[in-house]
């Protein structure tokens, strides 16, 4: 799981500048579809990860560099509109790649997919797109 510095970054901005659709932290839920079931339009599901963190300096002010991964999913009702949630999930992924969200650099995302294996899959009547952003977080002592 990410710091808790990278999900308050990446949380924020989400609220501020994506608040169309409702979006939830998959941290917080133990079964996709007890999110899914009371959703009637897209919907995002985010997922904070991160293998650790790394020196970046030594001194008086030390520097730790967390590297980690973010997983966004763009869903939405099958045998709804596919392009509108890909249009969606597009305009998600430019308007957060190459940001600065305080420590928390977003350094790229993947383009959408809904690939065998590549995206979220859902026991209901959902379908979703999933992004793979990449970021960096420096965090001083």
């Amino acid at each position: 799981m990410s710091s808790l510095a990278v999900r308050n970054e990446v949380t924020n901005y989400i609220n501020a500048n994506f608040s169309a659709y409702p979006w939830f932290d998959l941290s917080f839920h133990w079964d996709i579809d007890e999110v899914s079931q009371n959703q009637r339009d897209p919907f995002m599901l985010v997922q904070f990860a991160s293998p650790g963190e790394s020196i970046a300096s030594l001194g008086p002010d030390n520097c730790w560099r967390e590297d980690g991964v973010l997983m966004f999913h763009v869903c939405g009702p099958v045998g709804g509109d596919n392009m509108a949630l890909m249009t969606v999930a597009e305009e998600f992924r430019i308007g957060m790649r190459g940001k600065r969200l305080g420590v928390t650099v977003i350094e790229s995302i993947s383009p959408p997919t809904n690939a065998e294996g590549a995206a979220i899959k859902f026991d209901g009547n959902f379908v979703g797109f999933t992004m793979i952003g990449q970021y960096v977080a420096d965090h001083h002592d």
